[in-house]
Parts: C-alpha cells; structure tokens; sequence
C-alpha cells in the first residue's frame, strides 16, 4: 500500500510534486517487473486521496496481507501539541489535526493487526522518526506513540527533523535513495536487500549530501525483512585511489598505466559501464529537476550531453539511450524546440515495430509527437496519433497517467478552434469534461480547464437544439463508459 499527498488545500501548506513519481516509481521497483518480491496486481497507490478512502484502502490492504505488508507513505508530517505525529492529506488543515489528517498511532495500530508475518512501514515526511520512537522526546510532549509489535519502521528522519523535498527533483531526498538503491543495487553487497541493510546504506548515502540520516525501529521477534533483490550482485567494488604521499607513490604500489579521457570512457570487465550509467542516470535525474525548476533547455542540453556519453557506451540502441531521448524530447517540447523535438520523436518512433501504448515510456514520445505534429500545423496526422493514445489508455486508472493524455486532448481542442472548426471543437469539450466529471478525484485543475474550454466555445457558437442533444449524448456516453470500466 503505498500513499502519497502531493498537493493541498491548505495555503499554508507547499505541494510537492515529486511525491507523484516517488509513488508511482517505488511500486514499479517494489514489484516484480522491478527488483522486488510484489505482485503487480498486490501492489495499490493512492496519490492525493482523502482520509475516508485512505483509511478503508489501508484496513482492506492490512486486514488482507498474509505474508509481506509493506505500506509506504510520502507527504508532509505534522506534530500536534502532545507531539503525537500525523500525516498530511489534500484536505488537511494544520489547524485540525485530528480531523483531517492520518495519526500515525492509528496507521501503527492497523499495521499491528494484520496478520501479515512481515510488516514494514516506510515514512517518508517530517518528524517520521517520531513511529521509529527514535530520539528523546522534547520537553513537553506527554505522549508518545504505541510501541509497533513485530513491525519493522523505516523512517526518513530522525523524530524532531524535517525532510528534504528538493525543488524541481524527480523524488524527494530520501525516497529518491530508497528508488535508487533498490534499481541499481549495492555494489558488494548480499545478493538480497532487507530491511536493516538498507537502512545502513541509506543512512550512509543521505549523511555524505549533508541530510537527516534515517532511524529504523524493529519490534517483536521478526525475521529480516526483505524489500528486494539486489541487481549489482557480482559488481566489483571500486578500489579506494593508492594513497601518495609527497607526490610519490606508497612504496610497492604498482603504478596504474596512464589512460587518455577518451579511453577512460572506454568498457572493461572491471565494471566501468555499470559505474558510468549509474552516473549517467543520476544527471538525468538531475537535467529533469532543472526543467521542472523553470529550465527546460537547460535540461534539454545536458540531457544531449548524456545521449553522447551513453552511446558510447552502449550503443544508439540500447534502452538506456532510448530513455534518454525520451526525456529530452519532452524537454524540448516545453522549451519551445519544436522542431529539435519532432526530430527527435520520430528517430525514436522509427525503433519501434509495433507501438506499446501500455508503457508509459512509449506513450510519453507518442504525446510529446502528436503535440509537436499540432503546433507545425499537421493537424489530421496528429489527431490519428490523438485518437490512438486515447483508444489504447481508456483502461488506464492512475491519474499519474491520465494527466498527459487529458492535456494531449485539451490540446487538441485548440487545434480545432484555432482550425475554425468550432463545433468540432465543442464536441471534443464535452466528451472530455464527460470523462473528467464521471473520474470524482481527478487533478481538478484540469477538470477547471476543461469546463473553461466548453464554456467559452458555447458562448461563441451557442445552443442550438441539435447541438445541445449531441453535446449532452457526448457527455452521458464518456460518464456511462467510465462507470462500466471503473
């Protein structure tokens, strides 16, 4: 079970974006199809949900669970007066605590209950040291949380610190690790990764950037509990540089032949690949976090950059670099680079015999193409690029997926107008607003754009009585497909 709040009602709370991609990315790697031990179809996320469908997703999760319980939660952490912990929601107000926010004690108390032989809870958020029980209490607080029993709880920080979300990153600090350790491994490391073990190497890595290091609190008389596999088995770990001292070599130390930068890049058995793309995705992550912070060329530039050095690597071939140019073809959408984008989408869609719209990879070039295809003018190719990520997502459930496929169809809808095609356009209005309003939950910015657009078009063309029906059957039909399928 994995929660994570990214956005508020509350002003004076911050929405944090990245809490999406932690979600959505722990599950793929806490899954088979990852590193982990979970079932996809075992595996539930709920971003940005209320306390009612939150608390009855986790019972059912907990109550279920009869051999690994893992719940996961990302978002901001609270401490009220007696210093007892609560987790954030949409709908929290700071102010009141107890009615709009998860207390931690209650989560514990679930957790507890199931009868799971393995439960770990994992906090990613401020003062989540607090369920670890780990530090003293400040002076003041007259209540702590309830002892878990045979649960394991791996917490970002420490019970009085806040944790680290930085601007415009992929993952926030401490789930970002968590991702990473469980994708690429530990060099060195057992050929399984538990619950202990990765507390260590996180506490490890988030100390040497300068954060909060992780507590964990294992209760009862519990196994090691294990998170998942580690893919760098068999890697070699790096050796520490000889020392020398006075510019000379330590006596006895062999002398490493001289090696131009060309050739530094160059594979050999000592596993320089593994090391130069674990070093290339970190600076993938960090080109996504300049264009979510405003720099869209930027991340553009460098991801370019990194295409060059993963090539030679690995070849133009290789999933790797694919990837890559996925990435910078996005950013070169929203830097305004329409034609470097239409480029580079169409050297990756020629890679692909049959499009498999089901991953989110080849559906995120498919929409940055069809956009591209819109903004040059090709209109009726774009709208069959349109029709075809619409018909091959209608299955789709997670809002984290939907959200570019709803801001493809709202772009369409300006094509047409822009086209002069008005009607046309206010059809496509009305059949999307139908999908948006029967989906109650969704990103309701988008829903706000939606009904902007269909509102503005029929001021402009008005009601006729044959328009009317036809826009009304558009929305009643998307609204009774959604139910059936949802």
């Amino acid at each position: 079970m994995l929660v994570g709040s990214s956005r508020f009602a509350d002003h004076d709370l911050l929405n944090v974006p990245s809490i999406r991609t932690n979600v959505h990315d722990l599950a793929f790697e806490l899954s088979l199809e990852g590193h982990g031990f979970l079932a996809p179809s075992r595996i539930t996320s709920l971003i940005d949900k209320e306390l009612a469908e939150v608390g009855g997703a986790v019972r059912q999760a907990c109550a279920t669970a009869t051999d690994l319980l893992v719940v996961y939660y990302a978002g901001h952490g609270h401490l009220d007066h007696a210093g007892e912990l609560y987790l954030s929601l949409p709908g929290t107000s700071p102010d009141l605590l107890a009615w709009t926010a998860i207390p931690c004690a209650a989560l514990l108390a679930e957790i507890d209950a199931s009868p799971a032989r393995q439960r770990i809870l994992i906090l990613d958020c401020c003062y989540a040291g607090r369920a670890a029980l780990g530090g003293e209490p400040q002076e003041g607080l007259i209540q702590l949380l309830p002892e878990p029993e045979r649960t394991f709880v791996l917490a970002a920080t420490p019970a009085h610190s806040r944790a680290d979300a930085p601007v415009g990153a992929r993952y926030t600090a401490f789930t970002g690790e968590l991702i990473e350790l469980l994708r690429h491994g530990a060099p060195g490391g057992p050929d399984l990764l538990d619950a202990e073990y990765v507390c260590s190497r996180l506490q490890t890595r988030l100390t040497r950037r300068g954060l909060p290091a992780p507590c964990r609190k294992a209760t009862g008389d519990i196994r090691p509990v294990l998170i998942g596999r580690n893919p760098a088995v068999g890697t070699v770990v790096p050796e520490e540089p000889t020392p020398r001292v006075d510019g000379h070599v330590e006596a006895g130390a062999p002398v490493p032949p001289a090696r131009s930068e060309r050739l530094s890049w160059v594979p050999d058995p000592a596993g320089d690949v593994v090391r130069r793309l674990d070093s290339i995705v970190e600076q993938a992550h960090a080109a996504d976090g300049m264009g979510g912070a405003g720099r869209p060329e930027r991340a553009a530039a460098l991801l370019e950059e990194l295409i060059a050095d993963a090539s030679l690597l690995v070849g133009q071939d290789d999933r790797h670099v694919v990837l890559l140019k996925i990435k910078r073809a996005g950013w070169l959408r929203r830097a305004g680079a329409i034609d470097e984008c239409l480029e580079v989408c169409e050297d990756v869609l020629s890679g692909y015999d049959e499009l498999d719209l089901d991953n989110q990879w080849t559906r995120a070039v498919v929409i940055d193409y069809a956009h591209v295809l819109g903004e040059t003018g090709d209109i009726t190719k774009a709208n069959e690029y349109v029709d075809l990520v619409t018909n091959e997502t209608d299955g789709l459930v997670d809002d984290y997926d939907l959200e570019p496929v709803v801001e493809l169809r709202l772009a369409r809808i300006e094509w047409e107008r822009r086209g002069g095609d008005l009607e046309r356009a206010a059809r496509l209005a009305a059949d999307l607003l139908g999908h948006l309003r029967a989906r109650k939950g969704f990103s309701g910015n988008l829903t706000w754009q939606a009904e902007k657009v269909y509102t503005k078009l029929i001021k402009k063309i008005g009601l006729r009585p044959g328009l009317r029906f036809r826009l009304r059957a558009a929305r009643t039909t998307a609204g009774t497909i959604l139910k059936d399928n949802w």
